[in-house]
């Protein structure tokens, strides 16, 4: 009788180790998505964060093409044309409007690039949290798996018809003593 209240603790410490780890076997795999759901995220900020510096280079080495190139300079004047008419009428409507436009490409580039780079910083520090959370995880199952070798070698020691009983009685005690303490709760 001794013996077999012990097996039924044991039965009972097995069963709620059992619970545990496949509590952490789902929480391990829904971590695991979303780390790759972040890792997929964080890729593709790099990934469009490449193409805008690449698109940067591309420009960078063409300035020079656009400075020299006819079609982007201004015409000359016409004849009998003043310097301040030229000014006036060609000149500086061309440049504000060039300024306008070097101004606007401008300011949607540092945007998108402060909306990147803080895109990439988010998704960095999630990724890190949950490799974090993964690695706890990971080490809780081992200590779980370690228990199940435990739990098998007690059925092979036990019997398994005497383990799963012990088991089930515990399961029993569980409820009883849950209800028990629920219902003693309900009453106050």
């Amino acid at each position: 009788e001794k013996r077999a209240e012990e097996v039924a603790e044991l039965g009972e410490i097995i069963s709620e180790r059992k619970d545990e780890l496949r509590s952490i076997v789902e929480k391990t795999a829904a971590q695991q998505s979303e780390h790759e759901i972040l890792t997929e995220k964080l890729n593709k900020v790099q990934r469009r964060l490449k193409l805008i510096k690449s698109k940067e280079k591309f420009v960078a080495k063409n300035v020079r093409h656009y400075d020299d190139a006819p079609e982007f300079q201004l015409p000359l004047p016409k004849p009998m044309m003043s310097a301040k008419a030229y000014y006036e009428r060609i000149a500086a409507p061309l440049v504000a409007t060039l300024k306008d436009v070097i101004r606007g490409i401008l300011l949607e580039f540092f945007e998108k690039t402060k909306e990147l780079k803080a895109a990439l910083e988010r998704a960095s520090s999630q990724v890190q949290a949950l490799t974090q959370r993964l690695s706890s995880y990971e080490a809780e199952l081992i200590m779980l798996r370690e228990t199940k070798k435990d739990y098998q070698r007690l059925r092979g020691f036990l019997g398994e018809n005497v383990a799963d009983k012990a088991i089930e009685k515990a399961k029993i005690r569980e409820q009883e003593s849950y209800l028990k303490k629920e219902s003693v709760e309900q009453i106050k």
